[in-house]
């Protein structure tokens, strides 16, 4: 059900980009070439599909390829190797669907190919087309520097003054780290946090979210609270980063020698949001919900939970199927003024079974 959600939403995005691509090749042909498609009564029909088919071409690598197995693969690559691979795929694909269309037109016409392919017309179509990708490619590597929300909040200014917005934030943190760092050393222990920062982006990021910051061996990820359905996100999130964790487990034990265990606890809330800093611009959030979401990470310690939620995030979320609850009990926490009850969401998919059969800590807690 997650999946065929995920990929409906891509589709529609890609649907709806080569309707856009149609429309920008209407109309660049409409400034550049008049006089040429004035004699030619479908010339802005040919255009039109000229323009989708390079949207589509590029826009269907972005969306099905770099968000699978290969994108992962790419990403990991060094950062100038990586973009000039991705930038020759492009130019690859742009120059593909002119080479084709052109020879597609020439034929319909009974003209030789030869004649479509007029110099100064050729390069101007290129020319265009790679300012067209260089333009793209710098949208995304800010998006990549500063966030894609931050990016456009900045830009529309937003948060240039502090608001107050309810959000919903996923902290996602590394089991025994401490130890590991030790065994691995720290280069080979920065090679193993840094892996598990790449593999749960991405199911935070499909799911809706968006990476709030990285702290030591921990992920924060936020969402806006909306309506119980949409705030589901977020725990299908935490079922899919674990289950490709689970996936690529082995490939975490034959480099490392151990797979990452984490914790995710859900909490959230009203924050005041604005923005911050000069040189590198980013949306802070601020209250009591951030230092909360941090002590029920540290109760989930203490209870050894692996998936935790707040009683008032309960409450605004309807669960996925396959995730049921259990009651952990109310518990004070240090610097919360009131008692917080706290549940363990139990997953199908689970990395923490060594340390406690199901149901124990409910006992433990509701003797307390």
């Amino acid at each position: 059900m997650r999946i065929s959600r995920r990929f409906r939403n891509r589709f529609l995005t890609w649907l709806a980009v080569i309707a856009f691509g149609a429309v920008a090749g209407y109309a660049y042909a409409q400034l550049a070439y008049k006089a040429e498609i004035a004699n030619i009564p479908t010339g802005g029909l040919r255009a039109a599909i000229t323009g989708s088919m390079i949207a589509g071409s590029t826009t269907g690598f972005e969306i099905f390829m770099m968000l699978g197995r290969f994108g992962n693969w790419l990403k990991r690559l060094p950062f100038v190797l990586g973009t000039l691979l991705r930038i020759g795929i492009h130019t690859g694909l742009v120059v593909t669907c002119l080479i084709v269309t052109r020879i597609a037109w020439a034929m319909n016409d009974g003209k030789s190919p030869v004649d479509e392919f007029i110099a100064s017309n050729w390069l101007q179509d290129l020319l265009y087309s790679f300012v067209i990708i260089a333009g793209v490619f710098f949208v995304m590597q800010m998006r990549l520097a500063v966030g894609g929300r931050t990016l456009l909040n900045v830009v529309l200014g937003k948060y240039r003054r502090p608001i107050r917005e309810e959000r919903l934030f996923l902290l996602v943190d590394l089991l025994g780290s401490t130890a590991l760092a030790a065994k691995l050393g720290d280069e080979r222990f920065h090679s193993y946090v840094s892996n598990f920062f790449f593999d749960v982006d991405q199911p935070i990021v499909e799911a809706g979210g968006e990476i709030y910051s990285y702290v030591g061996d921990a992920v924060f990820a936020t969402w806006p609270l909306r309506d119980r359905r949409h705030n589901a996100r977020a725990v299908d999130a935490v079922v899919s980063m674990r289950a490709l964790i689970d996936e690529r487990a082995p490939k975490y034990e034959e480099r490392f020698g151990v797979a990452p265990r984490f914790r995710a606890v859900l909490h959230g809330g009203p924050v005041v949001a604005g923005e911050c800093g000069s040189s590198r611009r980013q949306i802070t959030y601020l209250g009591d919900v951030l230092n909360t979401t941090a002590r029920l990470e540290a109760l989930a310690k203490d209870l050894r939970v692996e998936n935790l939620i707040s009683d008032e995030m309960l409450k605004r979320i309807a669960l996925p199927d396959g995730v049921t609850i259990r009651d952990l009990a109310q518990h004070r926490l240090k610097g919360v003024a009131e008692p917080i009850r706290a549940w363990s969401l139990e997953l199908r998919t689970s990395s923490m079974d060594e340390f406690a059969a199901p149901g124990e800590h409910a006992s433990q807690v509701a003797a307390q």
